[in-house]
């Protein structure tokens, strides 16, 4: 093993690397960067970010029958609804949903994401994630938890809005 796979797999590592909080923060600003050249001609949807990722996970894609290995460089990528993420037993994802729900997939954890939808809106007036009190609007969303666990932060939900997990 050379010394660059050394470091790839150090980095992986809880303990290793930037740290899980300054990945999340960094995933976070990411999205909302994301949003801003879209806010100068047109709204934005429903989007589901990767905001961090730690060990083994896979995302399969149930309508093109895709299966992807999540790595380093899946932070920051979409991931489409009617999918399912599995993660290691040392593996979880940090996923950012537009409506400014934050999910944790913990390890050994099979996710499905059955349906996300949000209406459009213009994500020029919104504040960071951290101090979003509400969604900016309406939503359904609706997953089944396999097996395993999830750490889920959500803000005040609009009136018609709907989740179900």
């Amino acid at each position: 093993m050379d010394a660059l796979e050394k470091h790839d797999q150090l980095s992986n590592l809880p303990s290793h690397g930037r740290g899980w909080c300054l990945r999340v923060c960094s995933g976070i600003s990411l999205f909302f960067l994301s949003l801003f050249p879209l806010s100068l001609t047109a709204d934005v949807g429903a989007t589901i970010l990767v905001v961090s990722l730690e060990g083994q996970a896979t995302c399969l894609n149930l309508e093109d029958e895709f299966l992807v290995d999540l790595d380093s460089n899946s932070v920051g990528k979409k991931i489409e609804e009617k999918s399912i993420l599995a993660t290691g037993k040392d593996g979880s994802v940090g996923l950012l949903f537009s409506n400014g729900t934050l999910i944790t997939v913990k390890p050994g954890t099979r996710f499905y994401l059955r349906e996300y939808s949000q209406k459009a809106f213009d994500p020029s007036e919104l504040p960071l994630p951290s101090k979003l009190k509400e969604e900016p609007s309406q939503s359904r969303f609706l997953a089944h938890l396999d097996y395993g666990e999830l750490v889920v932060k959500v803000p005040k939900l609009r009136k018609g809005s709907n989740m179900v997990l």
